[in-house]
């Protein structure tokens, strides 16, 4: 009895699997997520990982298909449909050979006939318009039995992956860079010569790995910018822009915001980066990325708080009662 893909797939999980171990991976952006589990299978959109609970589960699940697979009643219905399937493929097979066969039986009792009917050039543009219907018609079988195979195989492939999903987990390969194993291994799932997308939702640049290694380094390096200037601006503006009503208010620390978008963040924590990094255009970009993020978050929860101080500021202040202090 021939043993399916997926069930290969199980028995390479369950090795995989033997010692318990915890993987994790290298996101796009430079974060690291940590998995409950080990990553098993990785196919075109997704990597699979699994936990303790869901090998049980597998492991029980294989042994119940084999056994079933070796029951004489599975055994006899299997090779009852293999059976059938192949008479039907036979027939459609004989059917569509039989109709190519009369039509170019048809084109052989046509020639000699023509020939004396038609003139030279009619009968060439006569048997150039045969055969090439002829030759559509072998093209559209060719076509059609690389289709149905397709079709089997795409239906095979779905069932595996509903089976994958009863004991394995998903995370989207677009958004991950590596994987890194429990041994310390280092396995590169990212795509370098396709665009995608980085954790943070945004489409990437082309980057190849070396370039993406030193973007994410510039991710990481921009989470550490400072941004206590950031955070009092939003405050003081906040508290200012409370006075200016509720229509103008929201907009001076909208405007505040894409003046900072616009503008170059420079490197502060030099420090801790490696010099040749500080050429780097894609380092470059990851880190202006980050940082802009950083700083924007700062702006927006100072403002916040600058907006709410300054409502109760003004609001004493029209009231008569001052400025809140002491009592």
């Amino acid at each position: 009895m021939t043993i399916s893909r997926f069930t290969v797939f199980m028995l390479v999980s369950l090795l995989a699997l033997s010692a318990k171990a915890q993987d994790s991976l290298l996101l796009t952006n430079g974060k690291i997520k940590n998995l409950k589990g080990v990553v098993v299978y990785t196919d075109h959109d997704d990597i699979l990982y699994q936990n303790d609970r869901q090998r049980k589960q597998m492991k029980a699940y294989v042994s119940r298909m084999q056994s079933n697979h070796n029951k004489p009643a599975y055994i006899k219905k299997q090779e009852k449909e293999r059976i059938k399937t192949q008479d039907r493929e036979k027939a459609k097979q004989a059917k569509d050979q039989q109709k190519l066969a009369q039509l170019k039986s048809d084109f052989e009792t046509n020639v000699a006939r023509n020939l004396e009917r038609l003139t030279p050039a009619d009968f060439e543009k006569w048997k150039n318009r045969e055969l090439d219907k002829i030759k559509a018609i072998e093209k559209k079988k060719e076509l059609n039995d690389a289709l149905d195979k397709q079709i089997v195989a795409s239906r095979q492939n779905k069932k595996e992956a509903k089976e994958r999903a009863k004991f394995t987990k998903r995370f989207a390969r677009d958004l991950a860079f590596s994987v890194l194993k429990s041994d310390s291994t280092e396995i590169i799932v990212y795509n370098a010569d396709t665009l995608g997308y980085f954790a943070d939702g945004d489409a990437e640049v082309d980057y190849g790995i070396t370039e993406m290694r030193a973007y994410m380094k510039g991710q990481q390096a921009g989470r550490k910018h400072k941004t206590t200037f950031d955070m009092l601006m939003g405050l003081g503006i906040g508290a200012i822009s409370s006075g200016a009503g509720a229509y103008w208010g929201p907009s001076i620390p909208a405007g505040y915001i894409i003046v900072t978008s616009i503008a170059n963040t420079k490197i502060k924590n030099k420090a801790g980066v490696e010099p040749s990094l500080l050429e780097n255009q894609a380092f470059l970009d990851g880190y202006e990325k980050s940082a802009k993020r950083k700083k924007t978050w700062s702006f927006v929860k100072g403002s916040i708080a600058g907006l709410g101080f300054g409502i109760l500021m003004w609001d004493g202040i029209v009231r008569g009662e001052g400025l809140p202090g002491p009592r």
